[in-house]
């Protein structure tokens, strides 16, 4: 029977230091600054005159775009093969199709439903 080897145990700095002798800190640490950035700007948009369809809209796209650096950056989704992006794009428009068939909806409902 083969030997199964043994698993090394790293504590917390062991990871660190493994993270940054990789180099992979600079990005990291430079995302986590974009986030925070973006969350501040996210706080002072809500003080802004614009209404609530404003202040939702602003929030909403800046949450899209904290999203999209999650994505790329710490789930390793910028550099995945060209299949796993086109899935992606085909769940992006399909989530859009999704909200702009319900607008529809809400927009235009069937006779003796309400």
């Amino acid at each position: 029977m083969a030997e199964v080897p043994a698993v090394e145990k790293r504590g917390f700095w062991e990871g660190a230091r493994a993270i940054l002798a990789h180099g992979w800190s600079h990005h990291y640490i430079q995302v986590f600054l974009y986030l925070l950035a973006l969350t501040v700007v996210t706080v002072l948009a809500s003080y802004l005159p614009i209404g609530v369809a404003g202040h939702v809209f602003i929030a909403l796209l800046i949450a899209v775009v904290k999203a999209g650096l999650v994505a790329s950056i710490f789930m390793h989704l910028l550099h995945e093969k060209v299949m796993v992006h086109r899935f992606m794009a085909f769940t992006v428009v399909f989530f859009f199709a999704l909200v702009v068939l319900s607008i529809f909806a809400l927009k235009d409902p069937v006779s003796g439903t309400q």
